[in-house]
């Protein structure tokens, strides 16, 4: 893992890659977030498609 983030952290100091990093970290996360309240209200993708 230290390899991993010793890249990573070579990679974000590209103000472009770092950009776009982050916009794929919060799609990402509200992806998470979606799928966790999805989970706790015990709907599934075919229910929320159906309404």
């Amino acid at each position: 893992m230290r390899t991993f983030r010793k890249h990573l952290n070579k990679k974000l100091k590209n103000d472009q890659f770092r950009r776009l990093y982050e916009e794929e970290r919060q799609i990402a996360e509200l992806s998470l977030k979606i799928f966790e309240t999805r989970e706790n209200e015990s709907r599934s993708q075919k229910k929320i498609g159906q309404k």
